[in-house]
């Protein structure tokens, strides 16, 4: 699994110039950090201590230009149209049901004719982001930015409802009660 992450966060690194415009983009990808981490007492302690940063996060990285750059993330909770507070991170992370792999698999069933393999040159990603709600189904999908023109309308489309249609994960919770979270999902897809 970290060598999936690694490729992501590479995809992402390449990306990012375009990200930076998009709002909330930073936040989703900072947040990831989180959701990698195992949930237990190292985690909590982690989200402690963000918390007692007035949820600030603070990324420093090379740039394309090989400049060293640093992003201050806010990964406060906030308040959606409907008034009810969603979770950028959470002690324990909303988890898609059976887990990363199982997940993999889904994702794999559905878009395997789009998606990269490990090992091929990843120079496209569609970024979606989507909500888990308390009681773990899913709502609010949809790009973190407009689809770029390299992107057909259809493979957006298959993306979108590959995400619309998981079934519902565990919920995230805080404080030991289920919230809602803003989740990320990067696909990977071929040349």
């Amino acid at each position: 699994m970290r060598h999936l992450f690694a490729q992501i966060s590479s995809a992402l690194l390449l990306a990012l110039p375009s990200l930076l415009n998009a709002q909330g983009a930073w936040q989703l990808i900072s947040a990831q950090d989180f959701h990698q981490m195992k949930n237990g007492p190292e985690k909590t302690a982690r989200i402690q201590a963000l918390e007692f940063k007035n949820w600030f996060k603070i990324d420093t990285f090379y740039n394309l230009e090989k400049r060293l750059v640093t992003q201050k993330a806010d990964l406060a909770p906030m308040v959606d149209d409907m008034g009810e507070t969603i979770f950028l991170v959470t002690e324990i992370s909303p988890e898609f049901p059976g887990g990363e792999a199982v997940q993999a698999d889904y994702f794999q069933n559905l878009l395997g004719d789009l998606l990269a393999k490990p090992g091929e040159s990843v120079q496209k990603t569609a970024l979606i982001k989507f909500t888990v709600n308390t009681n773990g189904t899913i709502d609010a999908v949809e790009s973190v930015q407009p689809f770029p023109d390299w992107m057909p309308a259809q493979i957006a489309q298959r993306c979108l409802n590959a995400v619309k249609e998981m079934p519902a994960w565990s919920p995230g919770f805080y404080r030991n009660r289920p919230v809602k979270v803003k989740m990320l999902l990067d696909f990977s897809l071929r040349e």
